[in-house]
């Protein structure tokens, strides 16, 4: 990411404190939290050595509101629509959605038929 990159991102999210609004971070429970992570677990093939055989759904999760120190496998699927990442931009596709906000959206996904990656995907 180049320094010019990095200042204007530093900008538009030093900006987004200044925004009055009920948009928050979501956890598994759809509950306000002030920060979460999730890591989505790479589809793996199945070998013997592996602990478990992830079809590619599955991640791990932790918020600020969780007092362990390790992140937790989560029972939930990130295709389903019951995890943090859904919760977080269910408002984008309701109805409702106040007129003073501003969306900032990033798919690092190349669209059809551009379907080569350097991976990753």
């Amino acid at each position: 990411m180049s320094m010019w990159s990095l200042l204007i991102l530093c900008c538009l999210c030093s900006s987004l404190l200044l925004v009055e609004g009920t948009l928050s971070c979501k956890n598994e429970a759809g509950k306000d939290v002030d920060w979460h992570l999730m890591y989505k677990i790479p589809k793996m093939q199945p070998r013997n050595e592996n602990f478990m055989q992830p079809k590619g759904g599955e991640y791990a999760y932790t918020d600020a509101k969780d007092k362990s120190q390790y992140w937790t496998f989560s029972t939930s699927d990130i295709y389903k629509v019951n995890n943090p990442i859904a919760w977080t931009i269910k408002h984008l596709t309701d109805k409702k959605e106040p007129e003073n906000i501003m969306h900032i959206v990033y798919n690092d996904q190349p669209p059809p038929p551009y379907n080569k990656t350097r991976g990753g995907h």
